[in-house]
């Protein structure tokens, strides 16, 4: 911004094609991708469960449907604690024996 509050216009954002869907990372492998091209897992009664419609209320991380990218996540706790904000990770017990 100049002294008058004005943005200058090397910092002026191009607005997105309203068509556009969102992009997220995934925590496992790293890659961006369309949101929902990947799975949602998000703090449900205290345990990490996915998100299937991605409606579940509060911060959520995202994963490829891969199944090697779900267990790199899972690997992570400490980044998916922290992209949580939740300091122990419990894991829904349905998510862990599909993993197996």
């Amino acid at each position: 911004m100049n002294r008058t509050g004005a943005m200058s216009e090397s910092r002026m954002v191009v607005a997105k094609d309203k068509h556009e869907s969102p992009v997220r990372t995934c925590l496992g492998c790293g890659q961006t991708k369309k949101k929902r091209d990947l799975l949602r897992f998000a703090v449900l009664n205290g345990l990490i469960s996915v998100d299937k419609e991605y409606t579940l209320p509060g911060r959520g991380v995202y994963c490829c449907r891969l199944e090697k990218c779900l267990h790199f996540m899972m690997k992570k706790e400490r980044k998916v604690a922290r992209a949580l904000r939740c300091e122990k990770l419990t894991w829904h017990d349905g998510l862990l024996s599909l993993l197996k």
